[in-house]
């Protein structure tokens, strides 16, 4: 995967532009239809033509996963976590993060599709520590096809489109409404969840959890620990927060206590 910056005295570009985060950018597939589907995936940059954009050749590669993640490292003055940041019907922001399979991904599309939640970012969760703001960050929904048949009973109708566009067939992508979402937003989360120990089987539990024990669990699933004052900024982005643990329970008890949590 190549990159190229669009110099000021580079002549126009033709290339449909895109936004994750801060950074607007083109892509160069060889496939066709791949890049066909990317249109449909990626939100589209419709800001003024003078900023800074780049170009990204993803060769022939399928893997949307790694041009997110190619796009994140571009937010060099970031902190990033994963995890997924929604915001409330009454405009509370909640974070949602946990280790890999913590289902923070079918939570927060739960939590669209059921309770209104509108998604500000999704697979990762990026903090500017210049600006001490929030960068929206609207990558698409990456779920299994298994998630979306415990998402189907509890919704009027699945969202659109779904698209298989990889060479893992079991994986199912779904782009995020980025529409009257602002690239940066103040960094004051109301709630944060830690996700553990997906099991419809077991009870939902809700455990308390210190704003020490969670930043802690944080630095486990982010850059934090590389980046100077990471470690105050996140204190004080969490410091109005009500923390919470959440383990166990369906889908749709989940969503209900994050819904009943946020108020």
């Amino acid at each position: 995967m190549t990159l190229e910056l669009d110099l000021p005295d580079s002549p126009p570009s033709t290339e449909r532009l895109y936004q994750l985060g801060s950074i607007v950018f083109s892509l160069k597939n060889c496939d066709a239809q791949f890049k066909d589907n990317l249109d449909l995936l990626l939100p589209h940059y419709g800001g003024p033509d003078a900023v800074q954009k780049y170009h990204i050749d993803t060769g022939c590669t399928k893997n949307v996963l790694d041009l997110v993640h190619h796009v994140a490292k571009l937010h060099h003055k970031s902190i990033w976590i994963q995890a997924s940041c929604l915001s409330s019907a009454t405009g509370k922001k909640v974070l949602l993060a946990g280790k890999m399979g913590s289902g923070k991904s079918l939570t927060a599309l739960a939590l669209r599709e059921i309770k209104g939640f509108k998604v500000l970012s999704e697979n990762l969760v990026f903090v500017d520590c210049e600006k001490k703001k929030l960068v929206s960050f609207s990558a698409p929904f990456a779920v299994d096809e298994k998630a979306i048949l415990i998402l189907e009973p509890l919704v009027n109708q699945l969202p659109e489109p779904r698209l298989i566009v990889e060479w893992r067939k079991d994986r199912v992508w779904i782009p995020v409404d980025s529409s009257g979402i602002e690239t940066y937003e103040d960094a004051d989360f109301a709630l944060a969840v830690w996700l553990s120990d997906v099991d419809d089987l077991k009870q939902l539990t809700l455990g308390e959890c210190t704003l020490t024990e969670f930043v802690r669990s944080i630095m486990t699933v982010s850059n934090a620990l590389r980046m100077p004052g990471s470690t105050d900024l996140l204190y004080e982005s969490l410091a109005s927060a009500k923390i919470v643990t959440i383990s166990g329970g369906s889908l749709r008890d989940r969503a209900n206590a994050i819904y009943d949590l946020a108020g």
